[in-house]
């Protein structure tokens, strides 16, 4: 265990109030800023530009998922 005093060691749940206190303004962040319309209004201009092009070329790809978390399957 002496290696282990000269290096980080962290887990999923952190005995320190860093990862908490990131968490925290993670949320806030999400709250205030409106992450989630945000995420998808770009997801769905991103669809939205990729069907163009995909139709222009002719390519065949199948577009499934949620806006804000598209699949593109080719």
């Amino acid at each position: 265990m002496d290696a282990a005093q000269q290096s980080f060691i962290s887990s999923s749940y952190w005995t320190e109030r860093v990862g908490f206190t990131a968490a925290l303004k993670t949320l806030e962040v999400f709250q205030r800023d409106n992450i989630p319309k945000r995420l998808n209004e770009t997801g769905a201009r991103l669809k939205s530009r990729i069907e163009e092009v995909v139709t222009q070329t002719g390519f065949n790809l199948k577009i499934i998922g949620i806006d804000s978390v598209p699949i593109f399957i080719f």
